[in-house]
């Protein structure tokens, strides 16, 4: 079994930076920015763009709840606003919807329920 922060940085984090990069990308922010804000290359931009989306990621865009999330984060962070602890949030929803039988990560805990 893998562990919930192996899940996390090897499948989730990355589908977050793909279809945060592609928000960005949508609302006008130069690639070189993107990259900047996310710690990654433009190349790595590029790649995400270019190749076809993981399975994740066309999971992660048919939910309207967490698109939603993405789109809030992308703003804050193209405003300077988002941190790591966003981008954990966000992780610990996606893994929770689609990864069952991950195990906990310590941030579930601290992740607020949403309302609904």
């Amino acid at each position: 079994m893998k562990l919930a922060c192996e899940v996390g940085s090897q499948v989730v984090v990355p589908a977050i930076r793909a279809i945060v990069a592609e928000e960005m990308l949508s609302l006008g922010v130069p690639y070189s920015k993107v990259a900047s804000i996310l710690g990654i290359s433009t190349t790595t931009i590029s790649k995400y763009k270019a190749k076809p989306n993981s399975s994740l990621v066309e999971l992660i865009k048919k939910d309207v709840d967490l698109m939603e999330d993405i789109k809030i984060l992308s703003r804050m962070a193209r405003d300077g606003n988002a941190s790591y602890h966003h981008v954990c949030e966000m992780c610990s929803m996606i893994r929770k919807k689609f990864f069952m039988t991950v195990g906990k990560c310590p941030v579930d805990d601290e992740v607020l329920p949403r309302d609904g």
